[in-house]
């Protein structure tokens, strides 16, 4: 942090991963999924074909990322973690967060604790019950899995983070599992993969630019509605997340939006990029109105 590959292609988004498929530049892992499942319609999909599977993704993403797991599990962070004794990385982070998160870490880790086990909890006595491998009862693990254990798997990781009198194999023998055979099947699809190329940020930059638009341009029908407020394409408009991060917002005029998604154009940018971004946990506001929000 900060991302000056990312802030070259004039992207003010501040959260990883972003997500290019040629000149579409896509905010958010929910989103990129999505739009990678699209691209390789080939391979069979990670989400869930039936209504009930969809039903139990789109609540564990919703109970994960709005539920504040996550936020939870960062003040479980040990205070000898490298990036808390790195002054450029509390700097950066004060100026996304807006707060001291050393200070907050120490002030809400007992509540953080109690919501992680409970969590835990949760997890362990419903969806892991009855033995099965994975949530949806599957042979592989699905989009339900994702959305429920990246934040258990990558606290559970952290030498020193959870209390072992309050999380352990022991206490938590499904969720211990659970983890262990995720990160068993992440291993094996790597070895299955090989290793990614890698490329600098300058040559990304300079792939994405010189690509073509991955979607077609979805022209708005009829007005649609942001709070109170008519908007029709071409309108200038600002998004940017819901939580934190809020003051890093993208610019530009609206090209499309659904109840799913909304996509504004980088005009800025030569060629111009189109930005992606879900619906859900993130602000679309008409950017004279923001600008009076600041005031």
């Amino acid at each position: 942090m900060p991302q000056p590959d990312i802030g070259s292609l004039g992207v003010c988004y501040r959260r990883v991963p972003v997500l290019a498929i040629g000149r579409d530049i896509y905010l958010d892992s929910r989103l990129q999924i999505a739009k990678l499942e699209l691209l390789y319609s080939d391979i069979p999909p990670l989400g869930a074909n039936d209504p009930s599977g969809r039903a139990v993704q789109a609540i564990l993403s919703r109970y994960i990322n709005d539920g504040g797991v996550f936020a939870a599990a960062v003040h479980l962070l040990p205070s000898t973690t490298p990036g808390l004794l790195n002054v450029d990385v509390l700097r950066d982070r004060f100026h996304l967060l807006g707060f001291d998160i050393r200070e907050s870490i120490v002030r809400n880790r007992p509540n953080a604790l109690i919501q992680l086990e409970a969590t835990f909890d949760f997890i362990e006595s419903t969806l892991l019950s009855n033995d099965r491998k994975w949530i949806l009862e599957t042979e592989t693990p699905g989009l339900a899995d994702l959305e429920a254990i990246w934040p258990i798997a990558w606290i559970i990781g952290i030498r020193g983070a959870l209390p072992s009198e309050k999380f352990s194999p022991a206490i938590f023998p499904n969720v211990y599992s659970w983890v262990a055979r995720f990160n068993k099947a992440v291993a094996e699809a790597r070895n299955r993969i090989g290793e990614p190329e890698e490329i600098s940020g300058s040559e990304a930059a300079a792939l994405i630019r010189k690509s073509t638009f991955f979607e077609g341009e979805d022209v708005i029908k009829q007005d649609l509605r942001v709070s109170e407020e008519v908007i029709h394409k071409g309108d200038m408009m600002t998004i940017g997340p819901s939580d934190y991060g809020r003051t890093h917002r993208e610019n530009g005029p609206l090209l499309s939006m659904n109840s799913l998604e909304v996509v504004i154009e980088a005009v800025e940018q030569n060629p111009p990029l189109r930005i992606h971004a879900p619906r859900h946990g993130f602000v679309v506001q008409r950017k004279e109105a923001q600008e009076l929000a600041k005031l």
